[in-house]
């Protein structure tokens, strides 16, 4: 398995029945058995029962990702279907209760988009087989199923489940630290409850495991938000990136960009080059921007009504970076800027006076005029500002980060959220999650740009 991922032979899964131990697994999962591979696949060094690593993925939110363990739950052809032996993260089935099924909830959405794209490289998404996923109707209740879907990750429903999980015990399953600290339940056994795809008692819920392995038929609300994920994939170990079908490739950020100063970028505190986005030349300066978020501080040491010109972050950036990410030869090309006490474009709340600063931080007018989209905006955190408690997505690793701008009230301030998007209603002043971007302006010709 040098490809494919490490077989853990000595760990057949002992509770597991003989029929899920049978290669092929009888009839099992026929309407979701993936398409035939080039050529013939012998898989000999795998049964049904064993597990195996592939892919990546974290086991705490500040950490690297980690291989992924995988149940072998049926072997067809030479191809096998998969479901994590672990509750990977904690995710609703969909954001609101109004009436859902698998072909139309955000989970299945976030398994093929953001989990797909994050969690296995180019090689091991040509792996994975496009699935035909039925409309398994729930066996005790007559909720509407909506239609069969493709997808190369997906749920288990409440007939597979029992089919290839013999009893309740079978059925346990323990979370991750990660699923466990961004909000999945467990038992006193430890274990958790994870969903399944199946419609629950009516719409608007969704079947799932409990704690101690049984089914729940009748489902809980699919916007709770305490319920793990365990994926489930067919791969195909033969094939290679030559059939690489539909796969989103990670967009490149093609701006320039220049190196100046240093600063901690790893989490023990080891310094590197600042890298930086050119966001506008003049004739006599260029305006940066850091490509990442360099630190995590909050936008003023308390909760109370302030403005960019009486912030404690704006004295930070001025004396403390300044002194720690530049040189005094360096120091001396960045320009004073004057930065204006620009408006909220919706509230009314005061913003102060303009100032004249050497670091600032970009306004809500300034980041919808230099970036054109919330992808544009996307910024990932470093490892030191994540290790500083800036909150960063785990699989992507954008992060949150500090605007200027007032917001709806006189202690809180404008924000860019991890996705991009603009928050010109804002957030509390004294929030300890966003990064810091730093912007200053340089002397053109003081840098190779």
């Amino acid at each position: 398995m040098s490809d494919t991922g490490t077989v853990l032979k000595e760990h057949a899964m002992p509770h597991m029945t003989d029929k899920i131990r049978r290669e092929g697994g009888g009839d099992a999962l026929a309407s979701q058995r993936p398409g035939e591979g080039p050529g013939a696949m012998s898989y000999s060094a795998v049964n049904v029962g064993d597990r195996i690593f592939f892919g990546k993925y974290p086991k705490e939110l500040v950490a690297d990702p980690e291989p992924i363990e995988w149940i072998v739950l049926d072997k067809r052809d030479g191809a096998l279907l998969l479901i994590s032996r672990y509750g990977l993260d904690c995710r609703e089935y969909k954001d609101h209760t109004s009436g859902c099924t698998w072909d139309t909830c955000s989970l299945r959405t976030w398994l093929n988009g953001r989990f797909l794209k994050y969690a296995f490289s180019s090689a091991e998404k040509a792996k994975i087989q496009s699935t035909r996923v039925t409309a398994d109707r729930n066996p005790v209740y007559e909720t509407p199923v909506g239609n069969d879907t493709t997808d190369k990750v997906f749920l288990l429903s409440i007939e597979e489940v029992n089919r290839y999980f013999d009893s309740d015990s079978a059925r346990q399953c323990e979370p991750t630290m990660l699923a466990k600290e961004v909000g999945a339940w467990t038992g006193r056994n430890g274990n958790c409850q994870w969903w399944l795809r199946s419609p629950g008692c009516e719409q608007g819920y969704a079947a799932f495991i409990y704690y101690g392995g049984s089914v729940w038929s009748s489902g809980n609300f699919v916007d709770e938000w305490n319920h793990a994920v365990r994926p489930a994939i067919w791969i195909n170990p033969d094939a290679d990136e030559g059939d690489l079908d539909d796969v989103e490739q990670v967009d490149v950020d093609d701006r320039e960009s220049i190196f100046f100063g240093n600063y901690p970028q790893q989490k023990n505190g080891d310094r590197e080059p600042i890298e930086w986005i050119v966001l506008e030349k003049r004739d006599d300066s260029v305006l940066l921007i850091s490509r990442y978020g360099l630190d995590r501080q909050s936008f003023h040491t308390s909760c109370s009504a302030v403005t960019w010109e009486t912030c404690s972050l704006r004295a930070w950036l001025n004396e403390t970076f300044l002194a720690a990410a530049f040189s005094p030869d360096e120091q001396a090309v960045i320009l004073n800027t004057t930065v204006t006490a620009d408006r909220s474009p919706i509230h009314r709340t005061s913003a102060g006076n303009d100032t004249t600063d050497k670091v600032f931080l970009l306004s809500v007018e300034e980041a919808n005029r230099y970036f054109d989209s919330d992808d544009a905006r996307q910024c990932r955190a470093t490892a030191y500002a994540k290790a500083q408690g800036a909150y960063a997505d785990y699989l992507s690793g954008v992060c949150g980060w500090w605007l200027r701008t007032p917001g709806f009230v006189a202690y809180a301030v404008a924000k860019v959220f991890p996705n991009g998007s603009v928050s010109v209603h804002g957030g509390d002043v004294d929030s300890n999650w966003p990064a810091v971007r730093p912007v200053l302006r340089i002397r053109s010709g003081s840098l190779p740009v």
